[in-house]
């Protein structure tokens, strides 16, 4: 009865947190002076750390998929276009932040003497400067693989040396607020998740 019950539960908060992806995809968060910025890398976090590693991979797996198909049917501008239709960009990174935000959540809990609020809040760090980090490195590699032309000559770069420094640039200010929020909500969401999680 028990396995039953906690696995209707894990069931219901991946399907919850999965519906919330498909909204979040379509409705960034704008804070003051009109920059919009993603939250979901708080979702995928948060059930990482509810429902553990192999779930948060998941829910980052969805995020990619949405991200995909966000560039090839609405994308938001000409990068979403160039970064977020190809796969490999779209959706490693954001499984990865699933996979970085469970393991680490139990690594704090289970080997360290941090606070919960604390483990939460390094946990929401990490993990939006690992989609950060891992999209910017990603998209590098494979321009200068394949040839950065069109990139190059719309950041009015010279050679493929410059389109990581134009890339970090270009991200730098959304990760450093992406990261800000997410050390801050993590914490705060997942603290009653966590309570909630205790009694199902």
């Amino acid at each position: 009865m028990g396995k039953t019950r906690s696995a209707a539960f894990e069931v219901s908060i991946l399907g919850l947190l999965s519906a919330l992806l498909v909204l979040q995809v379509y409705i960034p968060l704008v804070i003051p002076g009109g920059v919009a910025i993603t939250t979901m890398h708080i979702t995928v976090a948060l059930g990482a750390v509810i429902l553990g590693t192999r779930d948060g991979a998941i829910l980052g797996g969805v995020w990619g998929l949405l991200s995909l198909f966000r560039a090839y049917t609405s994308p938001d501008g000409p990068l979403s276009i160039l970064l977020f239709t190809n796969p490999l960009i779209a959706i490693v990174p954001r499984v990865m932040v699933g996979v970085v935000a469970g393991l680490l959540f139990g690594f704090f809990v289970k080997r360290t003497k941090l606070n919960r609020p604390l483990s939460l809040g390094i946990t929401g760090l990490l993990s939006a400067l690992t989609n950060t980090v891992l999209v910017v490195l990603f998209t590098w590699g494979w321009f200068s693989f394949k040839g950065a032309g069109v990139l190059l000559k719309t950041a009015g770069a010279a050679n493929t040396q410059n389109l990581l420094l134009f890339l970090i640039v270009l991200v730098s200010f959304n990760a450093i607020i992406e990261a800000i929020v997410g050390t801050l909500l993590v914490p705060t969401i997942g603290m009653p998740l966590l309570r909630f999680r205790k009694n199902n």
